[in-house]
């Protein structure tokens, strides 16, 4: 299911991007590609899915989602902005 809802909003970015009489932003936010207990390889799978797909685009969008495991060749600052947290290094450093 989680595969199946991410990748309904994908298309309709697709959609968007291809078209331009289609009328929905050009912009998607996707997280939680982890949930329901999602195996690594199907993350990755879908991961290398929204770069290959979105790499022939030629209109401007921006596709933003947020994972736990990263593809490791998707893991370069072509596609990754900021540094990954971990529990000894959190997001937020608070004082």
């Amino acid at each position: 299911m989680v595969i199946l809802r991410h990748s309904f909003h994908l298309a309709l970015l697709l959609a968007s991007a291809k078209h331009a009489f289609f009328r929905f932003p050009r912009f998607l936010m996707l997280d939680g590609i982890e949930d329901g207990g999602q195996e690594q390889e199907r993350s990755f799978a879908f991961q290398k899915l929204i770069v290959d797909s979105c790499e022939s685009l030629e209109n401007d969008y921006q596709v933003i989602y947020a994972t736990s495991q990263i593809e490791p060749s998707l893991d370069t600052v072509d596609y990754v902005v900021g540094k990954a947290s971990t529990t000894s290094d959190k997001t937020l450093e608070i004082a």
